[in-house]
């Protein structure tokens, strides 16, 4: 089954247990994580940025290959090398088809796994805090 955007939701909340965790700060660059996002003029994006769409990272200018939205090491290189469409931070624009791809490499640079792992392991926590 296809939840579009309501995965978006499901991305954030793995980047903000991270944070109520201590491993991850809002203010802080996303490179302090991810090294390779600071190409570009990307030093300064900040996880808040990121999270709330104001990355400038709304789309990849380079020309990628059919079925590239399937390919995760593909889309994650790319958005590491696209420049801003903005100056982020002073514009905001819905990250469709990146913000999955953006907050899941936060999330496996910080916590070592997926999203999907993440929150399977989270909810997994939950349950057993529930007995």
């Amino acid at each position: 089954m296809n939840v579009f955007s309501v995965g978006k939701a499901l991305a954030g909340v793995c980047v903000l247990s991270l944070i109520s965790r201590g491993l991850v700060r809002l203010d802080e660059p996303v490179a302090r994580h991810w090294p390779q996002f600071a190409a570009a003029n990307k030093d300064a994006i900040t996880v808040r940025q990121l999270l709330s769409h104001q990355a400038g990272l709304a789309a990849i200018g380079a020309e990628l290959p059919i079925g590239a939205l399937y390919d995760r090491e593909l889309l994650v290189r790319a958005l590491a090398e696209q420049r801003p469409w903005w100056v982020p931070g002073t514009g905001h624009g819905y990250h469709v088809h990146t913000f999955g791809f953006l907050a899941g490499e936060l999330v496996a640079r910080v916590a070592g796994e997926s999203i999907g792992s993440l929150s399977r392991s989270a909810e997994a926590e939950g349950l057993e805090s529930e007995r």
